[in-house]
């Protein structure tokens, strides 16, 4: 299984290092490619936010199972007002945005990224939202949902999973 890491705009190599490191709970070879220009289209002059679907799209056209698209720039979908990150539900495909994640503790920040990394890519693996607070894959309306949630699957979210995909249980 091939796990692709898509850097848009300047996405710090150490957050990309971390990112992949972290990543290693599933069982998939992870790739950092190259970082990819943010196209111009996907800024909203007026939200002064980028369309998460547009880098979501370019994230589809990648070869690999799994893609992940990051970002630093503040991201939207309609109607929200921000997203944290999107994805195809089912697919192969999923973007998140650091641009909203910071925290003066390094660690709490690479926590943040890594459980909006997870969320993300538990919807391509077919996951939706779970009513469980501590599930990853509960709805993260503010930071403090994010810093509530483990990043782990609950039961009933990894009796879902493929299981060529569920991630290695600490």
């Amino acid at each position: 299984m091939k796990l692709i890491i898509q850097p848009f705009g300047n996405v710090p190599k150490e957050v990309l290092r971390n990112l992949a490191e972290d990543l290693g709970i599933f069982k998939a070879e992870c790739q950092i490619k190259k970082p990819a220009d943010i196209p111009m289209d996907a800024y909203n002059s007026r939200r002064q936010q980028y369309r998460s679907e547009i880098l979501l799209s370019l994230c589809s056209r990648l070869d690999g199972d799994k893609i992940l698209g990051i970002t630093n720039v503040d991201l939207f979908a309609e109607p929200l007002n921000f997203v944290f990150g999107q994805a195809e539900i089912g697919g192969r495909a999923s973007i998140i945005s650091t641009a909203r994640l910071p925290h003066p503790n390094q660690s709490v920040f690479r926590e943040r990224i890594i459980k909006e990394a997870i969320h993300e890519l538990g919807h391509t693996f077919g996951l939706v939202h779970c009513d469980n607070s501590r599930c990853v894959m509960y709805f993260s309306n503010s930071l403090a949902d994010t810093d509530y949630k483990r990043k782990e699957y609950c039961k009933k979210c990894i009796d879902v999973m493929s299981r060529d995909w569920i991630p290695i249980q600490k």
